[in-house]
Protein backbone atom coordinates (compact mmCIF):
# COMPACT_ATOMS: atom_id res chain seq x y z
CA UNK A 1 0.00 0.00 0.00
CA UNK A 2 2.72 2.62 0.68
CA UNK A 3 4.39 1.73 -2.48
CA UNK A 4 0.94 2.08 -5.15
CA UNK A 5 0.54 5.08 -3.01
CA UNK A 6 4.23 6.06 -3.80
CA UNK A 7 3.64 5.41 -7.27
CA UNK A 8 0.13 7.25 -7.75
CA UNK A 9 1.86 10.45 -5.88
CA UNK A 10 5.22 9.96 -8.02
CA UNK A 11 6.55 11.10 -5.32
CA UNK A 12 9.09 9.69 -2.26
CA UNK A 13 8.13 12.51 0.53
CA UNK A 14 6.31 10.31 3.30
CA UNK A 15 3.87 13.46 3.49
CA UNK A 16 2.81 13.08 -0.31
CA UNK A 17 2.89 9.46 0.45
CA UNK A 18 0.44 9.32 2.93
CA UNK A 19 -2.37 11.86 1.50
CA UNK A 20 -2.97 8.53 -1.46
CA UNK A 21 -2.91 5.45 1.23
CA UNK A 22 -6.19 5.36 2.01
CA UNK A 23 -7.74 6.25 -1.61
CA UNK A 24 -5.37 3.00 -2.73
CA UNK A 25 -7.83 0.90 -0.81
CA UNK A 26 -11.43 2.15 -1.98
CA UNK A 27 -13.70 3.12 -5.27
CA UNK A 28 -11.46 2.07 -7.64
CA UNK A 29 -10.75 -0.96 -10.10
CA UNK A 30 -10.05 -4.25 -7.78
CA UNK A 31 -6.34 -5.54 -7.54
CA UNK A 32 -4.51 -7.99 -5.49
CA UNK A 33 -0.93 -7.78 -6.24
CA UNK A 34 1.57 -4.50 -7.08
CA UNK A 35 1.86 -5.13 -10.79
CA UNK A 36 -1.67 -5.63 -11.10
CA UNK A 37 -2.55 -2.08 -9.08
CA UNK A 38 0.39 -0.27 -10.99
CA UNK A 39 -1.33 -1.38 -14.38
CA UNK A 40 -4.34 0.08 -13.55
CA UNK A 41 -2.64 3.74 -12.54
CA UNK A 42 -0.24 3.25 -15.89
CA UNK A 43 -4.13 2.93 -17.45
CA UNK A 44 -5.33 5.92 -15.74
CA UNK A 45 -7.75 4.60 -13.01
CA UNK A 46 -7.86 4.39 -9.35
CA UNK A 47 -6.60 1.23 -7.63
CA UNK A 48 -8.83 -0.19 -5.18
CA UNK A 49 -6.00 -2.91 -3.59
CA UNK A 50 -7.04 -6.02 -1.99
CA UNK A 51 -4.60 -7.71 -0.02
CA UNK A 52 -3.75 -11.76 -0.19
CA UNK A 53 -5.78 -12.15 3.31
CA UNK A 54 -8.93 -10.03 2.10
CA UNK A 55 -10.58 -6.75 1.16
CA UNK A 56 -9.13 -4.07 2.77
CA UNK A 57 -10.98 -0.55 2.95
CA UNK A 58 -9.20 2.50 5.12
CA UNK A 59 -11.13 4.98 6.53
CA UNK A 60 -10.16 8.70 6.18
CA UNK A 61 -8.35 8.62 10.00
CA UNK A 62 -6.17 5.70 8.67
CA UNK A 63 -8.43 2.98 10.50
CA UNK A 64 -9.68 -0.20 8.62
CA UNK A 65 -13.22 0.30 8.01
CA UNK A 66 -14.38 -2.75 8.03
CA UNK A 67 -13.20 -6.03 10.20
CA UNK A 68 -13.88 -9.71 10.42
CA UNK A 69 -13.04 -11.78 13.64
CA UNK A 70 -12.82 -15.45 13.93
CA UNK A 71 -14.08 -16.91 16.86
CA UNK A 72 -12.13 -19.83 18.21
CA UNK A 73 -11.35 -22.13 20.80
CA UNK A 74 -8.48 -24.43 21.56
CA UNK A 75 -9.55 -27.93 21.15
CA UNK A 76 -8.64 -31.23 22.85
CA UNK A 77 -5.28 -31.00 20.47
CA UNK A 78 -4.15 -27.75 21.73
CA UNK A 79 -5.27 -26.45 17.83
CA UNK A 80 -7.21 -23.62 16.93
CA UNK A 81 -10.53 -24.48 15.99
CA UNK A 82 -12.99 -21.89 14.10
CA UNK A 83 -15.92 -21.31 15.37
CA UNK A 84 -17.49 -18.45 13.26
CA UNK A 85 -16.61 -15.14 11.57
CA UNK A 86 -18.08 -11.83 13.43
CA UNK A 87 -17.53 -8.71 11.05
CA UNK A 88 -17.97 -5.02 12.15
CA UNK A 89 -17.88 -1.63 10.46
CA UNK A 90 -16.44 1.62 11.81
CA UNK A 91 -18.02 5.05 11.89
CA UNK A 92 -15.96 7.32 9.35
CA UNK A 93 -13.87 10.21 11.23
CA UNK A 94 -12.00 13.15 9.30
CA UNK A 95 -8.07 12.61 9.09
CA UNK A 96 -5.66 15.13 10.42
CA UNK A 97 -3.53 17.21 7.62
CA UNK A 98 -0.04 15.86 6.88
CA UNK A 99 2.78 17.30 7.77
CA UNK A 100 4.83 17.28 4.82
CA UNK A 101 8.48 16.09 5.19
CA UNK A 102 10.86 18.40 2.10
CA UNK A 103 12.13 15.43 0.38
CA UNK A 104 11.50 15.37 -3.53
CA UNK A 105 11.47 12.92 -5.48
CA UNK A 106 13.65 12.39 -8.42
CA UNK A 107 17.28 12.75 -6.79
CA UNK A 108 17.89 8.77 -7.20
CA UNK A 109 17.52 7.18 -3.83
CA UNK A 110 16.26 3.93 -3.44
CA UNK A 111 13.09 3.64 -1.83
CA UNK A 112 14.00 2.85 1.79
CA UNK A 113 11.29 0.79 3.80
CA UNK A 114 11.76 -0.60 7.84
CA UNK A 115 10.62 -3.42 9.57
CA UNK A 116 9.96 -3.18 12.98
CA UNK A 117 8.84 -6.70 13.91
CA UNK A 118 9.03 -7.98 17.33
CA UNK A 119 11.80 -10.51 17.66
CA UNK A 120 12.15 -10.75 21.07
CA UNK A 121 9.32 -10.05 24.15
CA UNK A 122 6.54 -11.44 24.63
CA UNK A 123 5.51 -10.70 20.92
CA UNK A 124 7.97 -12.79 19.19
CA UNK A 125 5.81 -15.17 17.75
CA UNK A 126 4.59 -12.58 15.45
CA UNK A 127 7.67 -11.78 13.95
CA UNK A 128 8.10 -14.70 11.18
CA UNK A 129 4.96 -14.46 9.60
CA UNK A 130 5.02 -10.53 9.29
CA UNK A 131 9.02 -10.89 8.62
CA UNK A 132 7.49 -13.27 5.62
CA UNK A 133 4.65 -11.39 4.60
CA UNK A 134 6.50 -7.64 4.22
CA UNK A 135 9.51 -9.94 2.39
CA UNK A 136 7.27 -11.08 -0.13
CA UNK A 137 5.67 -7.79 -0.61
CA UNK A 138 9.14 -6.14 -1.16
CA UNK A 139 9.87 -8.91 -3.84
CA UNK A 140 6.89 -8.53 -5.93
CA UNK A 141 7.71 -4.61 -5.75
CA UNK A 142 11.23 -5.23 -7.25
CA UNK A 143 10.18 -7.36 -9.42
CA UNK A 144 7.96 -5.45 -11.40
CA UNK A 145 10.45 -2.11 -11.05
CA UNK A 146 10.44 -1.11 -7.72
CA UNK A 147 8.70 2.20 -6.83
CA UNK A 148 9.49 5.16 -9.30
CA UNK A 149 11.75 3.31 -11.10
CA UNK A 150 14.16 2.28 -7.83
CA UNK A 151 14.84 -0.82 -6.14
CA UNK A 152 12.79 -0.70 -2.66
CA UNK A 153 15.25 -1.27 -0.07
CA UNK A 154 14.09 -3.44 3.29
CA UNK A 155 16.42 -2.66 6.40
CA UNK A 156 14.82 -5.21 9.30
CA UNK A 157 14.57 -4.38 13.68
CA UNK A 158 13.18 -5.65 16.81
CA UNK A 159 10.24 -3.76 18.13
CA UNK A 160 10.67 -6.04 21.16
CA UNK A 161 7.55 -5.36 23.32
CA UNK A 162 6.45 -2.83 25.82
CA UNK A 163 8.92 -3.35 28.94
CA UNK A 164 12.31 -3.39 26.88
CA UNK A 165 12.50 -0.32 25.04
CA UNK A 166 14.31 -2.34 22.01
CA UNK A 167 11.68 -0.34 19.65
CA UNK A 168 12.77 3.48 20.80
CA UNK A 169 16.67 2.28 20.03
CA UNK A 170 15.66 0.61 16.72
CA UNK A 171 13.53 3.68 15.69
CA UNK A 172 16.05 6.42 16.69
CA UNK A 173 19.04 4.38 14.59
CA UNK A 174 16.96 4.08 11.43
CA UNK A 175 15.38 7.75 11.53
CA UNK A 176 19.14 8.40 11.14
CA UNK A 177 19.23 6.24 7.87
CA UNK A 178 16.22 8.37 6.24
CA UNK A 179 13.92 5.62 5.76
CA UNK A 180 10.44 6.71 4.01
CA UNK A 181 7.82 4.15 5.98
CA UNK A 182 8.22 2.14 8.87
CA UNK A 183 5.97 -1.14 9.03
CA UNK A 184 5.36 -1.90 12.78
CA UNK A 185 5.41 -2.21 15.25
CA UNK A 186 2.64 -5.10 16.04
CA UNK A 187 2.01 -4.11 20.00
CA UNK A 188 -0.37 -0.91 20.38
CA UNK A 189 1.80 -0.22 23.38
CA UNK A 190 5.07 -0.09 21.40
CA UNK A 191 3.10 2.02 18.59
CA UNK A 192 2.52 4.35 21.71
CA UNK A 193 5.93 4.71 22.26
CA UNK A 194 7.13 5.33 19.14
CA UNK A 195 4.52 7.20 17.32
CA UNK A 196 5.85 10.94 17.90
CA UNK A 197 9.17 10.59 17.32
CA UNK A 198 8.61 8.83 14.23
CA UNK A 199 5.49 11.08 12.55
CA UNK A 200 7.15 13.90 14.41
CA UNK A 201 10.17 13.32 12.10
CA UNK A 202 7.66 12.93 8.91
CA UNK A 203 7.98 9.60 8.23
CA UNK A 204 5.21 6.96 7.72
CA UNK A 205 4.33 4.53 10.76
CA UNK A 206 2.12 1.72 9.53
CA UNK A 207 1.23 -0.73 12.45
CA UNK A 208 0.28 -4.27 11.03
CA UNK A 209 -1.46 -5.37 14.76
CA UNK A 210 -1.60 -2.33 16.93
CA UNK A 211 -5.76 -2.21 17.99
CA UNK A 212 -5.95 0.41 20.78
CA UNK A 213 -8.31 2.46 20.24
CA UNK A 214 -6.05 5.30 21.57
CA UNK A 215 -4.14 5.14 18.33
CA UNK A 216 -7.43 6.71 16.64
CA UNK A 217 -6.55 10.01 18.62
CA UNK A 218 -3.28 11.08 19.08
CA UNK A 219 -1.51 12.93 16.90
CA UNK A 220 -0.04 11.72 14.50
CA UNK A 221 0.60 14.50 11.22
CA UNK A 222 -1.62 12.49 9.19
CA UNK A 223 1.31 9.38 9.30
CA UNK A 224 -0.01 6.96 11.40
CA UNK A 225 -2.19 3.60 9.67
CA UNK A 226 -2.88 0.72 10.80
CA UNK A 227 -4.56 -3.01 9.19
CA UNK A 228 -5.13 -4.02 12.23
CA UNK A 229 -8.92 -2.80 13.46
CA UNK A 230 -9.56 -0.78 16.59
CA UNK A 231 -10.83 -2.52 19.51
CA UNK A 232 -14.10 -0.43 19.42
CA UNK A 233 -15.19 -3.29 17.01
CA UNK A 234 -13.29 -6.20 19.06
CA UNK A 235 -15.22 -4.81 22.26
CA UNK A 236 -18.65 -5.12 20.35
CA UNK A 237 -18.12 -8.26 19.02
CA UNK A 238 -16.78 -9.74 22.36
CA UNK A 239 -19.62 -8.49 23.97
CA UNK A 240 -21.99 -10.19 21.82
CA UNK A 241 -20.51 -13.00 21.72
CA UNK A 242 -20.56 -13.76 25.55
CA UNK A 243 -23.94 -12.24 25.60
CA UNK A 244 -25.06 -14.95 22.72
CA UNK A 245 -23.48 -17.51 25.19
CA UNK A 246 -26.02 -16.79 27.61
CA UNK A 247 -23.38 -15.57 30.34
CA UNK A 248 -24.80 -12.65 32.48
CA UNK A 249 -22.07 -11.78 34.57
CA UNK A 250 -18.20 -11.40 33.58
CA UNK A 251 -15.39 -10.73 35.65
CA UNK A 252 -12.69 -8.62 33.48
CA UNK A 253 -9.02 -9.16 33.68
CA UNK A 254 -6.93 -6.46 31.84
CA UNK A 255 -3.35 -5.58 31.64
CA UNK A 256 -2.16 -2.24 32.53
CA UNK A 257 -1.65 -0.61 28.77
CA UNK A 258 -3.88 0.89 25.73
CA UNK A 259 -4.57 -2.43 24.51
CA UNK A 260 -5.98 -4.15 28.02
CA UNK A 261 -7.54 -0.80 29.35
CA UNK A 262 -8.78 0.57 26.04
CA UNK A 263 -10.77 -2.65 25.30
CA UNK A 264 -12.14 -3.25 29.07
CA UNK A 265 -13.68 0.22 29.00
CA UNK A 266 -15.32 -0.46 25.39
CA UNK A 267 -16.22 -4.04 26.21
CA UNK A 268 -18.01 -3.14 29.62
CA UNK A 269 -19.76 -0.30 27.79
CA UNK A 270 -21.07 -2.67 24.86
CA UNK A 271 -21.92 -5.42 27.11
CA UNK A 272 -24.17 -3.25 29.51
CA UNK A 273 -25.86 -2.35 26.25
CA UNK A 274 -26.26 -5.96 26.10
CA UNK A 275 -28.04 -6.25 29.22
CA UNK A 276 -24.40 -7.71 31.00
CA UNK A 277 -22.74 -6.52 34.13
CA UNK A 278 -19.17 -6.48 34.84
CA UNK A 279 -18.95 -7.56 38.65
CA UNK A 280 -15.03 -6.57 38.47
CA UNK A 281 -11.95 -5.38 36.32
CA UNK A 282 -8.75 -5.72 37.88
CA UNK A 283 -5.89 -4.45 35.92
CA UNK A 284 -2.16 -6.31 36.12
CA UNK A 285 1.05 -5.71 35.26
CA UNK A 286 1.64 -7.46 31.95
CA UNK A 287 5.57 -8.43 33.19
CA UNK A 288 4.17 -10.55 36.44
CA UNK A 289 4.31 -13.75 36.31
CA UNK A 290 2.09 -15.08 39.22
CA UNK A 291 -1.71 -14.95 38.61
CA UNK A 292 -2.81 -16.52 41.50
CA UNK A 293 -4.25 -13.16 43.38
CA UNK A 294 -5.82 -12.44 40.50
CA UNK A 295 -7.30 -15.67 39.96
CA UNK A 296 -8.33 -15.25 43.17
CA UNK A 297 -9.94 -12.13 42.38
CA UNK A 298 -11.74 -12.75 38.89
CA UNK A 299 -14.04 -15.31 41.03
CA UNK A 300 -14.59 -13.83 44.12
CA UNK A 301 -18.20 -12.64 42.99
CA UNK A 302 -19.24 -15.76 41.41
CA UNK A 303 -18.99 -14.53 37.70
CA UNK A 304 -20.65 -16.36 34.76
CA UNK A 305 -17.27 -16.28 33.00
CA UNK A 306 -13.73 -14.47 32.82
CA UNK A 307 -12.67 -12.77 30.47
CA UNK A 308 -8.62 -12.17 30.03
CA UNK A 309 -7.15 -8.83 27.95
CA UNK A 310 -3.63 -9.54 27.51
CA UNK A 311 -0.58 -11.25 25.16
CA UNK A 312 -0.17 -14.72 25.13
CA UNK A 313 1.94 -14.95 28.04
CA UNK A 314 0.28 -13.23 30.82
CA UNK A 315 -3.31 -14.92 29.31
CA UNK A 316 -0.84 -18.12 29.33
CA UNK A 317 -0.16 -17.16 33.14
CA UNK A 318 -3.61 -16.47 34.47
CA UNK A 319 -5.30 -19.72 32.78
CA UNK A 320 -2.73 -21.67 34.68
CA UNK A 321 -3.51 -19.86 37.94
CA UNK A 322 -7.70 -20.80 37.61
CA UNK A 323 -6.71 -24.31 36.25
CA UNK A 324 -5.11 -25.01 39.55
CA UNK A 325 -7.40 -23.06 41.61
CA UNK A 326 -10.31 -25.48 40.64
CA UNK A 327 -11.58 -23.24 37.75
CA UNK A 328 -10.75 -24.31 34.04
CA UNK A 329 -12.35 -23.33 31.30
CA UNK A 330 -14.69 -26.41 31.25
CA UNK A 331 -16.81 -24.94 34.84
CA UNK A 332 -15.91 -21.08 34.07
CA UNK A 333 -16.32 -20.03 30.56
CA UNK A 334 -13.39 -18.11 29.99
CA UNK A 335 -12.75 -15.74 26.64
CA UNK A 336 -9.59 -13.97 25.85
CA UNK A 337 -8.69 -11.83 22.72
CA UNK A 338 -6.28 -11.12 20.28
CA UNK A 339 -4.38 -14.19 20.94
CA UNK A 340 -2.65 -17.24 18.53
CA UNK A 341 -1.67 -20.56 18.22
CA UNK A 342 1.47 -19.80 20.52
CA UNK A 343 -0.84 -19.77 23.40
CA UNK A 344 -0.84 -23.47 23.85
CA UNK A 345 2.96 -23.60 23.68
CA UNK A 346 3.27 -21.00 26.34
CA UNK A 347 0.89 -22.69 28.49
CA UNK A 348 2.34 -25.69 28.10
CA UNK A 349 5.86 -24.62 29.06
CA UNK A 350 4.21 -23.45 32.26
CA UNK A 351 2.84 -26.87 33.27
CA UNK A 352 -0.66 -26.82 32.01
Amino acid sequence: MIALAAEQARSDAPGKIATHIVGITRQGTKCTDFASCASVMDAGDDPDYDGQSGAIEMLDDGDPGEASYGVMRFAKDDLLQRLAFKTRRLPIRPRRPCWPRPISAGRGRRAHHRHAGPTTGDDSSLAAPEAAGIRLAVDDINADGGVLGRPVTLITGDSGDGSSGAASAAVATELSRHVDAIVGPSSAEVANQVLAAVTGAGVILFSPAGTAQSLSTLDDHGLFFRLAPSDVMQAKVLADLISQDGLLKVSVLAEKNSFGQGLSSGFGTAFTQDGGTVLDTTNFDPTSRSGTDLAAAAVADHPDGVLILADNLPVAVLLHALVAAGHPPSDLPTYVANINGGLATQYAALGG
